[in-house]
């Protein structure tokens, strides 16, 4: 996991040509232009995902992915993401053959919020759970996600 400033964001460029290319869209395109949807950036190895709602209840199940990374950049508002270090999960994944995500349940992990122009990415692997509101619910979050391939 990383968690950084907008302002930091090309510091990760050298992680890999996919991260390269995320790098490069998020420092040459106007997001606060974007509308929410899916917006393609480079076929299926880096696309991006606007989307913009009201954090209202706690999602029930976390995340994982086995392919890609997700960079989660939040434009405006603010938005809870639990993250479940390794140490806490037990076992390995048995993902489907045809999909890259996960939902996992029954793990501990720990919470960071991330405010306006703050990013988050989290690696193939890595168990999430973004959308929670982060106090009061009912606020608001615009954000950006990018899908970087990692492991083809």
């Amino acid at each position: 996991m990383i968690l950084d400033m907008q302002n930091n964001i090309a510091r990760y460029a050298s992680l890999n040509e996919n991260f390269r290319t995320a790098v490069d869209y998020i420092l040459t395109t106007n997001l606060d232009a974007l509308t929410p949807g899916r917006i393609p950036i480079d076929g299926n190895r880096v696309y991006a995902v606007i989307t913009e709602k009201q954090l209202t209840a706690e999602p029930e199940a976390w995340e994982v992915h086995q392919q890609y990374a997700d960079i989660h950049l939040l434009l405006g508002g603010a938005e809870r993401i639990g993250f479940c270090p390794q140490k806490n999960r037990a076992g390995d994944f048995e993902f489907p053959a045809d999909k890259d995500n996960l939902a996992v349940r029954n793990v501990r992990g720990m919470e960071i919020t991330l405010e306006t122009n703050e990013f988050v990415v989290f690696f193939p692997y890595e168990v999430h759970r973004p959308n929670a509101p982060p106090g009061t619910a009912g606020q608001t979050a615009r954000k950006l996600m990018i899908k970087v391939l990692c492991c083809p």
